[in-house]
């Protein structure tokens, strides 16, 4: 079959992009492969009507200066005799124009007749501060501001300082002493002298620029010619509006065109008509479902005038038919023939069979004979390569297939993590509780209660423990959740405590306040070295040993006090038994010394 070439190479290139912009370019050289079989050319056309409305709406009453010869609207009709500053262009525009409804002036309100009115930017004075200086006579020195000097830190330029407080409560100041009173050094810049400003020559007022020395300014509203008009103020706006038809070959099929088509042309304009107004129809166009859409497209446009608010008409508008490529072709590749249509607007095809979708299928099927030999892993590489090309429900039931897969496969790895984890656990906690003799059965309990919450979460939580992640992290969270149980609750601890109780009943009784013997105590602080390492609270006999050590030493010092006692009563006495000794002596001195005869001088 003889087949035009031009036409062939135009869908072989659509064919390459469209290969190009598949997922992963899984057949990046169909262009290149395949043969045609038939081709041919079934084009598409778009009929455009680009429409300018001229839309007219009454707004405020207004006013106008008086001119001589102005005539006074004499109708609706007169509102488009009125200019307009606009450009004839298809893009949107604005502005307000106003329209005389009366010839005879009357004195303009605004300014009372006479024709001028105080100039705001002046109020009247003719002259406005200069802006260079602000009135002050001088310029300002950008260092010291025009003061002539540097402001002291001390008293900040005002050569004075706090010195005290009066009785009354008022500052006393008295002249600073970091400047001498002077308030700062001269400034070096102006040395004193800010010096002229060059604007207003120290006249510190211009003439005002608004209203040029007059004081006063033309008037707004009648332009100086003290009269005005009674006028209607009119909104005026070019409003451009599109609007178009697409007629395809009645076996094109859909979605082969993009959804949103742009404003812009799309192919190539085989018929184009521009009209200052509104458009008629003149040379017919090639086909009579073309005509019939302009017709269609040219009346939509006149009811839409109507549907403006104000008065409408229409200024402008461009008719054109555009020719949109759109071909038809049989194609064969690896010794299979397919179908499609494909255009060169975005290299779009449409096809009921295609090569991808059969590589799809292919993929498909090797993705099942992979999980039934549970290569999860490949098949879901597969499965994603394939839902590209060929989205749909089988993709689903593959995903499900291979999730039930996984769950199975997973079922026995995560009985043996969760049985390593709760092993780590139990021997962690048999490590943090020093590996008393009441340990067995409460790490037997727990280990035991681990395990069942592991296998009780396993299935809710299986679509996520597929991974060896997951897996660990629900064995490990199961087991520190039951460990923060085991020692919130501290078992072992109350059996040992308990156990402890009953060895210092069972020699004591009750530690109420006794005199402990030495082996006593030697038994208590063997039976603490032994439970409080196992975290039992061993405060009670730690207690009574605190309690007998203090008595001890109670008893020490009502001893040593009585020796001391004992020990000053004696040297009491002796010291007493001397003085009486030495006073006998004294006495028997004493009465010799008076017994003996005195000598004749």
């Amino acid at each position: 079959m003889n087949l035009d070439e031009t036409i062939a190479n135009t869908v072989r290139g659509i064919l390459t992009k469209w290969a190009d912009a598949m997922p992963g370019k899984p057949i990046p050289d169909l262009g290149a492969k395949l043969s045609f079989v038939s081709v041919a050319e079934r084009p598409a056309f778009i009929v455009r009507l680009l429409t300018l409305y001229d839309i007219r709406q009454a707004q405020d009453r207004c006013t106008l200066p008086y001119e001589a010869g102005l005539q006074a609207a004499g109708g609706k009709e007169e509102i488009w005799k009125q200019p307009v500053d606009l450009r004839l262009d298809f893009f949107w525009q604005e502005t307000t124009i106003r329209m005389p409804l009366a010839a005879d002036p009357v004195e303009c309100p605004n300014c009372a007749g006479g024709g001028s009115v105080r100039c705001e930017a002046c109020a009247g004075s003719a002259t406005v501060p200069c802006p260079e200086c602000m009135g002050a006579k001088r310029k300002s020195c950008p260092q010291c501001g025009g003061l002539g000097k540097l402001a002291c830190t001390h008293c900040k330029g005002t050569g004075l300082e706090v010195s005290g407080i009066s009785a009354i409560g008022l500052e006393q100041k008295t002249r600073c002493q970091s400047c001498s009173g002077t308030g700062g050094p001269p400034c070096p810049t102006c040395a004193s002298n800010a010096g002229e400003c060059a604007v207003c020559g120290n006249t510190r007022f211009l003439s005002c620029q608004k209203c040029s020395g007059a004081g006063n300014r033309e008037c707004a509203g009648c332009a100086g010619r003290r009269q005005v008009v009674p006028a209607q103020a009119f909104k005026v706006e070019y409003q451009p509006i599109f609007d178009r038809e697409i007629r395809l070959d009645p076996e094109t099929p859909q979605g082969l065109l993009p959804p949103e088509l742009s404003h812009e042309i799309l192919g190539k304009i085989i018929h184009e008509a521009k009209s200052d107004s509104a458009l008629e129809l003149g040379a017919p166009l090639p086909r009579a479902d073309l005509q019939e859409s302009a017709a269609t497209l040219l009346k939509r446009s006149d009811l839409g005038r109507r549907k403006f608010a104000g008065q409408s008409r229409i200024i402008k508008q461009l008719l054109a038919l555009d020719r949109i490529p759109v071909y038809q072709a049989v194609y064969e590749y690896e010794g299979k023939k397919y179908s499609c249509w494909a255009t060169a607007l975005e290299n779009r095809v449409a096809a009921a069979e295609s090569p991808f979708l059969d590589l799809a299928a292919r993929w498909a099927q090797q993705a099942q004979e992979l999980v039934a030999k549970q290569d999860f892993v490949q098949a879901e590489a597969l499965i994603r390569q394939a839902s590209a090309l060929n989205a749909g429900p089988w993709s689903a039931a593959l995903q499900q297939t291979i999730l039930q897969g996984r769950q199975r496969a997973a079922g026995i790895q995560h009985d043996l993590r969760g049985l390593a984890a709760v092993a780590a656990a139990t021997l962690l906690l048999a490590l943090a509780c020093r590996g008393g003799h009441n340990l067995f059965w409460p790490l037997a309990v727990y280990a035991g209660l681990t395990f069942s919450l592991l296998k009780l979460a396993a299935r809710p939580l299986r679509p996520y423990i597929q991974t060896l992640a997951g897996s660990l992290g629900s064995a490990v969270g199961t087991a520190a959740l039951t460990a923060l149980l085991f020692l919130a609750i501290a078992p072992t601890r109350r059996l040992d405590a308990r156990e402890f109780r009953g060895l210092i009943q069972s020699r004591f009784g009750t530690l109420e306040p006794i005199q402990l013997k030495p082996e006593d105590e030697s038994y208590l602080r063997s039976i603490m070295a032994i439970y409080e390492p196992l975290g039992v609270d061993v405060g009670l006999a730690q207690t009574a040993l605190e309690a007998n050590a203090r008595r001890i030493e109670a008893d020490r010092q009502e001893t040593l006090r009585q020796e001391e006692s004992r020990r000053l009563q004696a040297a009491a006495e002796l010291q007493r038994k001397q003085e009486l000794k030495a006073a006998q002596g004294s006495l028997r001195v004493t009465k010799r010394a008076k017994n003996k005869p005195r000598k004749l001088r």
